[in-house]
């Protein structure tokens, strides 16, 4: 393959990466660049989704599902019983103790069955992260967002403003 037919490739594939990402996200996407390819990021209903194309054309699905779980103990039960149960992806928990959910999409899979994978992982991902955050305690995604974001809205001086207050 010649470098513009592969450069072609990479583009169609980011196109389509960022097309799905749209669908799921809607306007709450962010593009994160990185090195060669952008990644792509949103809010699937309680859920951070993680999109990036691999250098083979590969896609990494990464779901944040329970940030600081706080049962601990219970953690290695739940996530090896709940990824038993799943068709696709496994539960793990990263490097900073959170739980996500994870998947390798293969370069070989087709445009419309690369869709069909990342919309049904967003639903798994939406409806995992309510039961996981009930069973482990912690923080879905949407949690720690509200409280960023309502933390970031305190003044100087102490006092809470309105989100009516930034018009």
């Amino acid at each position: 393959m010649s470098s513009s037919a592969s450069g072609s490739s990479r583009t169609d594939r980011t196109d389509l990466l960022r097309e799905v990402a749209h669908r799921c996200g809607g306007e709450n996407l962010y593009e994160v660049p990185h090195e060669t390819r952008p990644g792509f990021m949103w809010l699937h209903g309680s859920t951070l989704v993680e999109l990036q194309e691999l250098s083979g054309g590969g896609v990494s699905f990464r779901a944040h599902l329970v940030l600081r779980p706080s049962r601990r103990s219970l953690i290695p039960a739940a996530l090896l019983r709940r990824t038993v149960e799943l068709t696709r992806g496994y539960l793990v928990l990263d490097e900073d103790g959170d739980v996500a959910l994870v998947h390798l999409i293969p370069a070989t899979l087709d445009d419309h069955r690369l869709r069909d994978v990342i919309v049904e992982l967003c639903g798994v991902a939406d409806r995992l992260d309510d039961q996981l955050c009930a069973e482990l305690g912690g923080q879905r995604s949407l949690d720690r967002f509200h409280a960023e974001v309502m933390q970031a809205l305190v003044r100087v001086d102490g006092e809470r403003i309105s989100l009516y207050d930034l018009n």
